[in-house]
């Protein structure tokens, strides 16, 4: 049992949106776990400091180079050893679950992963954005996005899955078709499994299908597509709360967010300047209708 500290202090939470998937946000200053397993997989990264972890493998020091993966059941102790802090994200993820990223990665099953530390700062990186999606995220198509993202480079640098690409079938003509579903839906929550399974791909594959054709994510594609719908909208007159209904952000605080970051400014200060041009255009429409006396 960890030594109690009341500076140390550690969140869990359930996900909403993949079962079998629970995560851990903690940060200690005195931790010690005696050997002990879990029924899941366990990922975890170091954020600040490090501690020491025993496995059968032996005793490894980690830090925020690595990132532990430990397969189910996998017995493991973990202390501080030399650091005076330990602050780190762990997610778990039970059977049914890895067996449903397999199932998005377009794989039979879950591969076993060469740990039980990677020293790979990317997968790292990818895991960590992953975690702080998952926290407090409103937006299910980017969160899933980055799961098979993260898990696709995983699993194709430290497992031994087949490693060549997978060919996809579809062209530029079969995603123009989706791409037409997706503007007459978008006031919908489109989901990744969803777009996957209008084209019957692997959830991975449709990702790359993307890249390769349109040079975006999915979730890049569909977002860029809402925030050109709201700039049509915008100029129409319609209110903010009502346009970011229309064209299916989640709230009127994720359009300003992502129509800051296509065009730079807020939807406010867009939609000000496009009555501010309607009004001028307006008067000189009628200047020019007034008779000359």
């Amino acid at each position: 049992m960890a030594k109690i500290d009341r500076r140390n202090s550690a969140e869990y939470w359930v996900s909403r949106r993949l079962d079998g998937v629970s995560l851990m946000h903690a940060d200690f200053t005195t931790h010690d776990f005696p050997p002990h397993r879990h029924n899941a997989m366990v990922i975890a990264l170091t954020e600040r400091g490090g501690s020491v972890v025993e496995t059968r493998a032996g005793s490894e020091i980690f830090t925020n180079a690595e990132l532990l993966v430990l397969d189910p059941t996998e017995m493991h102790a973990t202390r501080m050893g030399a650091s005076g802090r330990w602050r780190y994200r762990a997610f778990y993820f039970e059977e049914s679950a890895l067996q449903e990223i397999a199932c998005r990665l377009g794989l039979q099953t879950f591969p076993h992963v060469a740990g039980p530390l990677i020293a790979d700062r990317e997968v790292v990186a990818a895991f960590e954005v992953l975690h702080r999606t998952m926290h407090r995220n409103h937006d299910f198509l980017l969160e899933a996005e980055l799961l098979v993202e993260a898990f696709s480079l995983l699993v194709h640098r430290h497992s031994d899955v087949d490693r060549s690409p997978i060919q996809s079938p579809l062209d530029v003509s079969r995603l123009r078709q989706l791409t037409d579903f997706i503007q007459d839906n978008l006031a919908e929550p489109l989901s990744l499994t969803l777009l996957s399974r209008r084209l019957c791909l692997s959830e991975h594959q449709l990702i790359g299908l993307f890249k390769r054709v349109t040079g975006m994510t999915p979730h890049a594609f569909v977002t860029q597509l809402r925030v050109d719908r709201a700039a049509h909208h915008l100029k129409t007159g319609a209110n903010l709360a009502e346009v970011s209904h229309l064209v299916g952000f989640y709230d009127q605080s994720a359009l300003t967010k992502y129509f800051k970051r296509c065009h730079g400014i807020t939807p406010l200060k867009f939609a000000i300047a496009q009555r501010a041009d309607a009004s001028s255009i307006n008067s000189q429409s009628v200047a020019r209708s007034r008779p000359r006396h």
